[in-house]
C-alpha cells in the first residue's frame, strides 16, 4: 500500500468529479475532510482486504509514508511538514529509507 499511488489515485478521482481545486481531496459528501478515525477504519479495511498486518496500519502510518516518499523523491523538510501538518521535526523519525538507498549507502560514503 504505497501512499503515493493511493494520494495519486484519489487526485485522479477527484479530477474525474471536478472538486474544487482548494477542496480535500478525501471528503465527505458535506465537503468536509474526512476525520482521522474515518481514514484509520478505512484503511484498516482495506489492508484487511489485502491480507496485509493491520496492526502497521493506520491514519498515522500514511503521514509518515507521505513524509518518506516526499523526501525520497527530493522534496525539502519544509515541504514535508508543511504538507504533513507536522508541527515539529519529529517526522524524521517515522522516515523510513528504502532498500535501495540502503544498499547504495556504502558505495556513496566510499565516493565521498
Amino acid at each position: 500500500m504505497c501512499p503515493v499511488r493511493a494520494a495519486w489515485a484519489l487526485a485522479s478521482d477527484s479530477a474525474k468529479i471536478k472538486t474544487a481545486g482548494n477542496a480535500p481531496i478525501c471528503q465527505v459528501q458535506d465537503g468536509s475532510a474526512n476525520s482521522a478515525a474515518e481514514v484509520t477504519k478505512r484503511t484498516i479495511a482495506n489492508a484487511t482486504r489485502c491480507e496485509e498486518d493491520i496492526s502497521k496500519f493506520g491514519a498515522h502510518s500514511l503521514r509518515s509514508g507521505g513524509a518518506t516518499a516526499l523526501l525520497a523523491a527530493g522534496s525539502s523538510e519544509t515541504t514535508v511538514k508543511l504538507h504533513g501538518r507536522w508541527e515539529s521535526d519529529c517526522f524524521q523519525r517515522y522516515i523510513d529509507i528504502d532498500r535501495t538507498t540502503s544498499r547504495n549507502l556504502p558505495t556513496q560514503m566510499l565516493d565521498e
